[in-house]
């Protein structure tokens, strides 16, 4: 039993909404300065490239929540993709699925990047590179673009180009996150910044990035170390922009997702974590809410209807993790056939991918029981966090 009418306690979590989030302004003023200062590192990186380096493109690419009106507080982080490419008289071509023969040979969600040396190039487009072995040499494996060896060029490149840059009160550092290198941006030595930047590989329909493939190597997977992740970010903010135009105005599909990503969050910081928070990733929870997206009706994001729809994210979750399944919204999702975020072909050529087929099925029933818990008491956390907040803005 709830202690206050819904009515009431959707205004809190309204409310709450608002305390976790960044303003608009603060994001674009921050973006600005980001997108600056990634730009001034990549023309660096450029210059001191040498013969035989992969072409960083001029576009970057911004993902993820702070493109996408999701972040929530504390720390600003920003993520691009950078592009990169071959000249003549190399092609970089992607392979996804199955060869020839029908057989799996790459896992879903990843993809291969195999380089192939043209033969009927006329000398002066192959001048790029001094001699025709070298991009090849250096950074394909089995005439396959390595993932790995683009990441430690890459890497190394912005290490060396970081020092070049000057930027008037702000003092600019790489440091290592994981696989990840994280630039952080600090400013007047009290604000940091931390912007992830990953090379990127255009496709016809997606990009592939480099990042490496985390889960258990399976005998009839070849080659995982040159397995490049797919990304949909950029069908992600599509998909986004076209149901925001049918959206009631002030819709509340935002703020349900932030809400949900904040206590995730918060219940990550505890000790012990719960299985939940820490088992499932932001990613877990975005690919359920794109679902309830796609599937609900517009009026159903209703300001009014804040409170019901966090419910719903957590009682989709609960369900997905007792069946063990959360399929990938790209990947074989035929309903998006209609939304025009991706190509026909793509759609129908991919199989499934469920999210949640590598888990321990006893984390997953954890998890779920844990949620099923943050069910039934949700509005007191809600109501405990947002009096928490309240407290600690009174001070500032």
């Amino acid at each position: 039993m709830y202690n206050s009418s819904a009515v009431q306690q959707n205004v809190i979590y309204q409310e709450l909404s608002n305390m976790i989030s960044f303003t608009s302004d603060e994001i674009q003023t921050q973006r600005e300065l980001t997108e600056n200062v990634v730009k001034k590192l990549l023309n660096k990186m450029r210059e001191l490239s040498v013969s035989g380096d992969p072409v960083i493109e001029e576009d970057i690419i911004g993902t993820g929540s702070s493109f996408e009106g999701l972040k929530v507080r504390e720390e600003l982080e920003f993520d691009f993709m950078i592009p990169i490419c071959s000249l003549s008289p190399y092609s970089l071509r992607p392979e996804f699925g199955t060869d020839k023969r029908g057989m799996k040979t790459i896992l879903n969600m990843f993809g291969q990047i195999r380089c192939i040396q043209l033969h009927n190039v006329i000398e002066s487009q192959s001048r790029y590179y001094k001699k025709p072995a070298d991009f090849k040499e250096k950074f394909c494996d089995r005439d396959y673009l390595s993932p790995k060896r683009i990441r430690e060029w890459f890497q190394s490149l912005a290490d060396r180009a970081v020092i070049h840059i000057k930027e008037k009160n702000m003092d600019l550092t790489f440091s290592q996150q994981g696989p990840a290198r994280t630039l952080k941006i600090n400013i007047n030595k009290q604000k940091t910044i931390s912007v992830d930047l990953v090379p990127a590989v255009k496709t016809s329909d997606i990009y592939l990035v480099a990042k490496p493939y985390g889960g258990s190597p399976e005998d009839y997977y070849p080659s995982n170390d040159n397995l490049w992740r797919m990304s949909f970010s950029v069908q992600e903010r599509l998909f986004l922009e076209q149901k925001a135009l049918t959206l009631p105005i002030n819709s509340c599909h935002r703020q349900a997702l932030k809400i949900m990503k904040y206590i995730k969050q918060k219940e990550r910081n505890n000790v012990p974590a719960p299985n939940w928070s820490s088992c499932l990733s932001s990613y877990h929870l975005k690919t359920a809410w794109l679902y309830l997206l796609q599937q609900n009706q517009h009026q159903e994001w209703q300001p009014s209807c804040l409170r019901e729809r966090v419910l719903e994210l957590i009682i989709k979750m609960i369900d997905s993790l007792e069946k063990k399944q959360l399929y990938h919204f790209f990947l074989g999702n035929t309903a998006l056939l209609d939304e025009k975020v991706i190509s026909d072909a793509f759609l129908t050529h991919h199989s499934q991918g469920n999210l949640l087929s590598e888990m321990n099925s006893d984390t997953l029933q954890q998890a779920s029981s844990q949620l099923r818990k943050l069910q039934h008491n949700l509005d007191s956390m809600v109501n405990e966090i947002h009096q928490e907040l309240r407290h600690q803005n009174s001070y500032y």
